[in-house]
């Protein structure tokens, strides 16, 4: 039995905050760029921002990131679960 360890990857991510600023900024990063977000209302205040992904439509709440990994797909994470895997990197 050997001992392994996770790959550092490299991902782009945007934290929704719930403000209509924070989700009109990743409306456009996902969109711009090949993936799926939409409002459910046509109002950003009342509406709940979803993210088409691999798995189906995901809800995201305050506080989740949107990433963008490598192979050019959108996902969600929990803040909890993002934060164990990623950290801020260096430039």
């Amino acid at each position: 039995m050997g001992l392994y360890q996770r790959k550092p990857v490299e991902v782009e991510a945007q934290q929704y905050d719930g403000t209509k600023d924070s989700a009109g900024l990743i409306l456009a990063w996902v969109n711009g760029n090949g993936g799926r977000a939409y409002f459910q209302t046509a109002d950003l205040e009342n509406g709940q921002l979803i993210l088409a992904t691999l798995n189906g439509e995901a809800p995201i709440q305050p506080t989740d990131w949107v990433v963008w990994d490598l192979n050019a797909v959108f996902s969600r994470m929990r803040n909890d679960d993002f934060g164990d895997e990623y950290e801020p990197k260096e430039v």
